[in-house]
C-alpha cells in the first residue's frame, strides 16, 4: 500500500503540473486574450472555474495521500509491521483521497474542452 500512495501522489503532482502548463498556455499571449475577448463570459467563467476546482481537487487529494503515506511510514518505523508486509488494513485506502482524484481527472478533461468551445465561439462559426 505504502507504494501505492507513493505512486498516486505522484501522479497527482504531474497532472498538477499540465494543469498548470495548460492554464499559463490559455492565459498568454495575444491569441489567448483574442479568443476570450470575442467569447462568452459565462464560457470564460465555465474555464477558469474548471480550472480552479480542479486545482482544489488536486491539492486536496494530494494531501490526504500523502497523509496517509506518512500515517503508513510512522507505523512501519513503530514496528507495528514490516514494510514488506502485505497491505497491513485496506480501511486504511483514503477512499476520500481517490474521490478528489478522479474529480480532478474530470475537470482537467473539461478545462481544455471547455476551451476548444470557447475557441469555435470567438471564430463566429458556433453562434451563426
Amino acid at each position: 500500500m505504502r507504494d501505492q500512495l507513493e505512486y498516486r501522489a505522484k501522479q497527482v503532482a504531474w497532472v498538477a503540473a499540465a494543469l498548470t502548463a495548460f492554464f499559463i498556455a490559455i492565459m498568454a499571449g495575444d491569441a489567448a486574450a483574442a479568443i476570450y475577448n470575442q467569447s462568452s463570459r459565462v464560457l470564460r467563467a465555465v474555464i477558469f472555474t474548471l480550472v480552479a476546482l480542479a486545482g482544489i481537487c488536486m491539492g486536496l487529494a494530494y494531501i490526504r495521500y500523502q497523509h496517509a503515506y506518512r500515517e503508513l511510514d510512522s507505523e512501519i518505523r513503530a514496528g507495528k509491521f514490516k514494510e514488506d508486509d502485505p497491505s497491513p488494513n485496506d480501511e486504511d485506502w483514503p477512499d476520500v483521497a481517490d474521490g478528489l482524484w478522479y474529480t480532478s481527472l474530470g475537470l482537467t478533461t473539461l478545462s481544455p474542452i471547455a476551451f476548444l468551445v470557447a475557441v469555435w465561439w470567438a471564430t463566429g462559426l458556433w453562434c451563426k
